[in-house]
């Protein structure tokens, strides 16, 4: 596993502890059920798409950032075939069950996002 990898696997286990924590306590929510569901998906989803990634980043640098829209692109799948269900089984979704997708979702994006951008860089010097 090279440093830049460790490094990515690393704080995406340090923002997802935090932010599930985080957001348990503000949400009022247990650290079970559809909340870690949701936080397990994620930034499964994120380690998996960071791995696709690096496995790339030597034969097509080119088309890494189409391959990072892509896997945001099967998060949202994902969200609307296991969460959306749940979500709409009252009728609606409201704000907080939104929140329980949308706040993990954003952190592992930013987080891949950060990542790539330090891997174009260090491609293109």
């Amino acid at each position: 596993m090279t440093k830049q990898a460790r490094q990515f696997y690393q704080y995406l286990f340090i923002v997802a502890i935090i932010g599930w924590q985080l957001q348990s306590y503000i949400m009022q929510l247990p650290l079970g059920g559809i909340l870690g569901t949701s936080y397990l998906l994620n930034y499964m989803m994120a380690a998996a798409a960071f791995a696709t990634l690096l496995k790339l980043k030597n034969k097509h640098v080119d088309k890494l950032g189409f391959v990072s829209l892509g896997g945001t692109l099967i998060k949202f799948v994902i969200f609307f075939l296991v969460f959306d269900p749940l979500f709409k089984e009252d009728g609606e979704t409201t704000r907080s069950e939104f929140a329980i997708f949308f706040i993990p979702y954003v952190c592992a994006t930013i987080l891949e996002t950060v990542f790539l951008v330090r891997i174009l860089n260090k491609q293109t010097d």
